[in-house]
């Protein structure tokens, strides 16, 4: 009987697509979904697994289901879903799901998505000169204003973390160039979303904080 585990040169690829596109075109429940991916490719293939599910979201009609998958592997595979997202955040043309699987992670693990900000925001930076960031606005707004909100729970419960606390310069700094750049630009923009992510209390909070590290204020 061939093992779930069992290296990836030695399973189909093809197999594991098939059974991950038939979980989100079956969605119902979520952990039981969840629960069955991993069992159907095994924890040595969870990799491509949550790959397969980063591409298709790019391109399936049913992303919100896909996200939905994405987001309940985190709980198991966090590193591994951030990871991929992120190498999605640096494509030439990033699709908006991506920034709202992006905002949900922050909103759902804060304390986990913490080590993987600074990163992000790098990315994001280069992608806000993008052509094609008029068609995103209100997804990224999404993300920077759960970003902000998992910041300011991350001060708060810091002693919860694993890893050494973090300085506000070290977090809220990166912000700074973003958050100026689209205070700047879109916070007049005709989208409430937009206004209402760029002026939420959670972003100016992260904000300020970023300029008091940074010695701009």
């Amino acid at each position: 009987m061939e093992s779930p585990d069992q290296p990836l040169e030695s399973k189909s690829q093809r197999d594991i697509y098939n059974s991950i596109s038939l979980h989100v075109e079956c969605l119902q429940n979520t952990h039981q979904a969840i629960d069955s991916i991993i069992e159907t490719v095994g924890e040595f293939n969870i990799k491509l697994a949550i790959k397969i599910l980063a591409d298709k979201m790019l391109t399936e009609p049913t992303t919100d289901r896909i996200s939905t998958l994405l987001l309940g592997l985190a709980g198991r595979y966090f590193n591994n879903v951030m990871y991929m997202l992120q190498t999605h955040i640096r494509k030439d043309c990033p699709h908006p799901m991506v920034f709202r699987t992006l905002g949900n992670l922050a909103s759902h693990y804060a304390l986990k998505c913490i080590p993987f900000l600074s990163l992000t925001f790098v990315y994001i930076r280069v992608m806000l000169k993008l052509a094609m960031i008029n068609d995103i606005k209100e997804d990224v707004c999404y993300a920077m204003e759960n970003f902000a909100t998992a910041i300011n729970y991350y001060y708060k419960h810091w002693e919860e973390c694993s890893f050494p606390r973090e300085a506000e310069s070290q977090l809220c700094s990166p912000m700074i160039p973003i958050y100026q750049h689209l205070v700047y630009h879109w916070l007049n923009d005709k989208e409430l979303a937009v206004r209402t992510g760029m002026a939420s209390p959670e972003a100016r909070r992260s904000f300020a904080a970023g300029v008091r590290a940074g010695g701009l204020g």
